[in-house]
């Protein structure tokens, strides 16, 4: 192994491989390597940093690729969590994850609450584009 393989963390090589087996097609493969790479990145960044949110968006994406909306929504709400906790309620992340919980509760058939995620969607771009203005 040389040092540049060293030095990535062990939940990225997770993350990948389940990337690789998205893309092979090997499904049964794909969540317990997601489930494994937020296990070990939270160990080593904390149970709510940013990097976890995004594992949490992809396994969430994983699961609307295969219609199966409940476990979706729980993983996006987890990231959304997740932004709030560690001090990205007010970025572009926290907007792309709700963005996508509002879409997975339309297609479960919840539209109010897919409505009210998408006016907070807009309230935060609304405060982020006024802050790049004002700067």
């Amino acid at each position: 192994m040389d040092s540049k393989q060293a030095d990535i963390p062990v939940w990225k090589v997770f993350v990948a491989a389940a990337e690789r087996a998205r893309q092979l097609g090997t499904e049964a493969e794909v969540e317990p390597l997601y489930a494994k790479a937020i296990a070990l990145a939270r160990k080593s960044l904390g149970h709510y940093s940013k990097e976890i949110g995004g594992i949490l968006l992809r396994l969430a994406d994983f699961y609307v690729e295969h219609k199966d909306y409940a476990a979706a929504e729980a993983a996006y709400e987890t990231a959304v969590e997740t932004y709030e906790r560690n001090g990205e309620a007010g970025s572009i992340l926290m907007a792309a994850a709700l963005s996508k919980l509002a879409e997975t509760y339309e297609a479960s058939g919840n539209g109010s609450r897919a409505a009210a995620v998408r006016l907070r969607v807009k309230v935060l771009l609304a405060r982020q584009l006024q802050s790049m203005v004002d700067d």
